[in-house]
């Protein structure tokens, strides 16, 4: 399941494309077979958008991972009041701009694997998020 709603999350997002650019960020980089069969799956997806890195949490691995390997000024997003995907910009101490946030947030959306809405995505810097005690 989890496998079919990042599927239909891609698509979307490729869907939604508006240039090449934008499509050459969704593409999956070429890697050699011997790396792939080295390459763990973390649960996470990369992205590159605006000179950001953007790593998505594709399951409760992927999300829990995120918030381990995050940076207190990394901006993480959420979906409010719904599981969803996590999100992280990885900042590198540099001024994120609300171009990069707002396909932030569509990630976040499309790989929460959500119907066709509007949703409102909550974002805080790391040094901010408090994770729940049993939230995973």
């Amino acid at each position: 399941k989890e496998k079919l709603d990042f599927a239909y999350g891609l698509k979307e997002m490729l869907s939604k494309a508006k240039n090449e650019f934008e499509l050459e960020i969704l593409l999956p980089k070429k890697s050699t077979k011997k790396n792939q069969e080295n390459k763990q799956d973390n649960g996470i997806a990369n992205f590159y958008f605006n000179e950001f890195k953007i790593c998505v949490g594709k399951n409760e691995k992927g999300n829990e991972n995120l918030l381990k390997s995050a940076k207190k000024d990394d901006l993480w997003l959420h979906v409010r009041d719904i599981p969803s995907s996590h999100v992280l910009i990885i900042s590198n101490k540099q001024k994120i701009s609300e171009e990069v946030i707002e396909f932030s947030a569509r990630l976040c959306v499309n790989f929460s694997g959500l119907k066709k809405g509007s949703y409102w995505v909550d974002y805080t810097l790391k040094n901010f998020v408090k994770v729940q005690q049993k939230a995973f």
